[in-house]
């Protein structure tokens, strides 16, 4: 468990601490959307909760320790609600938008956030919260030459 206090407002924060040889994560997700993991040659997407809720809505609230192992291939996406909430009239892009991306993804975690951001930005929108997101990808296998990932 991971206790303290933050200011108010209220904020949505996350820690994530990857160990690339191994993929072994740890994580505390306060408030944002769960990021989605994509298994290498899966159509299903999981979801990594929340372990707790945004930080300063109770004082000394405590927030759990999540951990995940991402295998070779797999895919981690983690984005803020300026992303699913980009849009307007009722249209949003929304988890679906994201999740349709990630499905019909053929190719690097850069060439999935550029999908990503230009599905946001053809809604012709004016930007009215951050557009944020990260993706990682574990590498198939290291070369024998200097541990370089090879795909």
């Amino acid at each position: 468990m991971i206790s303290g206090r933050a200011p108010t407002p209220a904020r949505e924060q996350r820690l994530a601490v990857l160990e690339p040889v191994s993929g072994d994560f740890v994580y505390v997700n306060a408030g944002h959307d769960a990021p989605m993991l994509v298994r290498r040659g899966a159509q299903s997407i999981e979801r990594l909760m929340p372990t707790g809720a945004a930080l300063g809505l109770m004082p000394d609230q405590a927030f759990g320790v999540a951990a995940g192992r991402l295998a070779p291939g797999d895919l981690l996406l983690a984005f803020t609600d300026g992303v699913t909430e980009a849009g307007s009239q009722g249209v949003l892009f929304g988890e679906q938008g994201i999740e349709d991306r990630l499905r019909a993804m053929n190719g690097s975690a850069d060439e999935l956030l550029g999908e990503i951001a230009a599905g946001v930005a053809a809604l012709n929108v004016e930007q009215a919260d951050d557009v944020t997101m990260l993706a990682a990808q574990r590498a198939l296998r290291l070369s024998q030459a200097g541990g370089a990932p090879v795909r």
